[in-house]
Parts: C-alpha cells; structure tokens; sequence
C-alpha cells in the first residue's frame, strides 16, 4: 500500500496512512438505524469561505445547509450500499462507531478499518 505513513505515539506502535488529497465539494450524512433498517437524513454541506467573494478555506462547523445538490440520488445509493449498510451490518457484530467519509468532486472515496 503507497502513501505517507505517520507513526503515532501508542504503545502498540500504530500508524495513521495518508493516501491521496481529495479536492472538491464535501458532504455529511447521518443515518439512523435499529441495526438493520436503515434511514438515511439528507446530506448537509459546509458553506462558509474564509475570504471574501467565497474563496479560501472552508472554515468548517459556521454553517450548513441541507439538502446539499452534490448529494445526487446516484450518490445517495453508493453511501447506502458502500458505507452505511456495512458499518450498521459490522455494528451488530462489534459494536457502535462514528463514521464519516468525504465525497469529492462526485466520487466517493471510502477506506475500510
């Protein structure tokens, strides 16, 4: 496997990969589920530019709005069959997590742990 490997400081010398940078519109999705139904809420996007005109870095958390456009129904179905139905199948199994994932430039990029 490529990409920038950064030890962490932990007893069982764990690493953190940093495999490629990912350029473009982010979204969030949050799904609730009973451990097999699964419903998902729409997707949000952060909105807020550092700079004036809308340019710059996202600033992150000082704002949102929802439904966000690069959510396509397309999208939607990926995060359903890629993301959250495995994560809710491997909850049952192991127990809960927090998830998140970034969707650039309308494709996903998903890595399993």
């Amino acid at each position: 496997m490529g990409g920038l490997r950064l030890p962490l400081a932990t007893p069982t010398g764990d690493e953190v990969v940093v495999e490629e940078l990912l350029v473009g519109p982010e979204i969030s999705v949050l799904a609730f589920s009973d451990g097999y139904t699964i419903i998902p809420l729409s997707a949000a996007q952060d909105h807020k530019r550092i700079g004036e005109g809308d340019t710059g870095l996202n600033t992150g958390g000082m704002g949102a709005y929802a439904p966000a456009p690069v959510a396509t129904p397309a999208i939607m179905e990926q995060i359903a069959r890629e993301t959250l139905k495995p994560t809710i199948d491997g909850m049952r199994r192991e127990g809960p997590l927090l998830t998140s994932l970034p969707c650039r430039n309308r494709n996903l990029k998903c890595h399993s742990t």
